[in-house]
């Protein structure tokens, strides 16, 4: 059976390697069929699309782990599943993966379905910050604003405004330009640093 469903491509930054587009295709591919027995209630091949990214996970594939903490942390409802879903995603992130993570470490900043640390929140969003994520960059600021998990230090937040304003971040924006924005919530900037794609996908695993 053949399904139609957007999903995030990584593809290799120089272009060429063909290989490792058929190795990223597959695991999409994998990630695609998760969404779609989910939403099917297809435990079968659920079962078998979770072993399959368990697998090149568990032998050290970033992306594989990425897609695996993504899919337990935004398409599960079960806490255990959701904190899953964080380790997972604390790993591809430290081990270089790119993707959205900003959700996943506002929940370790804020003590959601994971113990709060601050600290390592703040560590989190200055590994995002550092290649070039404006709502990392903006929370970093923040973060140095308010003192969360870091010393206070009004010079550090205001470069850092200043960086994601200049990346795009609307929030950064409105700060620079406003003595308050309240609570950040994020998620006016672009989500996905990698590109969409409606593919077919091949359900019968």
């Amino acid at each position: 059976m053949i399904e139609n469903i957007t999903i995030p491509i990584f593809e290799p930054t120089d272009g060429d390697d063909m290989e490792d587009k058929a190795r990223c295709m597959f695991l999409a591919d994998l990630y695609a069929a998760i969404l779609i027995s989910i939403i099917k209630k297809d435990d079968n091949t659920l079962d078998n699309a979770i072993h399959a990214l368990e697998f090149e996970a568990d032998n050290g594939d970033r992306l594989a782990k990425y897609y695996l903490g993504f899919a337990y942390f935004h398409h599960y409802a079960d806490v255990e599943y959701k904190e899953w879903g964080v380790e997972m995603l604390i790993e591809a992130l430290e081990a270089g993966s790119d993707g959205y993570y900003i959700d996943m470490i506002d929940c370790i900043r804020l003590g959601q379905y994971v113990k709060q640390n601050e600290r390592k929140a703040a560590h989190l969003y200055r590994v995002l910050a550092q290649r070039g994520n404006a709502e990392a960059m903006f929370r970093l600021a923040y973060c140095y604003e308010c003192g969360i998990g870091l010393k206070k230090n009004a010079e550090k937040a205001e470069k850092y405004y200043k960086k994601a304003d200049e990346l795009g971040s609307l929030d950064a924006k409105a700060k620079l330009t406003s003595d308050d924005v309240g609570q950040i919530h994020g998620g006016k900037t672009q989500k996905w640093r990698f590109r969409l794609k409606n593919v077919p996908v091949y359900i019968g695993i």
